[in-house]
């Protein structure tokens, strides 16, 4: 930490620097400390990757989904194949208690190209869009969407994302839309 620290000091204007400080102070859990480095790198290089997925992810695993979404949406912006962070903003979106931060159609877009991109291998990913069908009302999509990545999960003998999305294909079952 302090070699970076050094290093942002001889120069400022350095984002890969400022972002390596924020994950050092990230890692120590001084979280204030690396939100602000993660912000100062991506106030240097507005596209920087990893500064825009540090922080949407510091924020959206601190709570606060608000934060997150601009940050996701940016970094899905500029990096159109960065499939983390469309899964995660598409989850956001499509699944948040805060009816204002939801948006099922954005969700729906993102969700569907991320099983394109994804090759239809993830099961997690067809969680997501089987969650963002079922917030735009289209149950029966959203259940066979769901079975489909149950089937992954079993295959690839994930019981944890397996059990997750047999409870959430009840819910759609019984139309409604799953909330976090």
């Amino acid at each position: 930490l302090g070699h970076f620290q050094q290093l942002i000091t001889i120069n400022a204007d350095d984002a890969p620097g400022h972002y390596a400080t924020a994950v050092c102070q990230q890692q120590l859990g001084q979280m204030d400390a690396a939100r602000a480095g993660f912000k100062a790198a991506i106030h240097l290089q507005p596209e920087y990757i990893p500064a825009l997925n540090a922080l949407g992810g510091m924020e959206l695993l601190g709570g606060d989904a608000a934060a997150a979404i601009p940050h996701f949406r940016a970094l899905v912006r500029v990096a159109p194949k960065h499939l983390s962070a469309r899964n995660n903003l598409a989850w956001i979106l499509a699944t948040h208690r805060d009816a204002a931060l939801r948006d099922g159609a954005e969700a729906l877009v993102l969700a569907t190209r991320l099983i394109e991109l994804d090759g239809g291998k993830t099961p997690m990913f067809f969680d997501t869009l089987a969650a963002a069908q079922a917030e735009s009302g289209d149950f029966e999509v959203a259940i066979a969407t769901a079975h489909k990545g149950l089937r992954l999960a079993r295959a690839a003998s994930d019981a944890a994302t397996a059990t997750k999305m047999a409870k959430r294909i009840a819910i759609y079952e019984r139309g409604e839309a799953f909330r976090e």
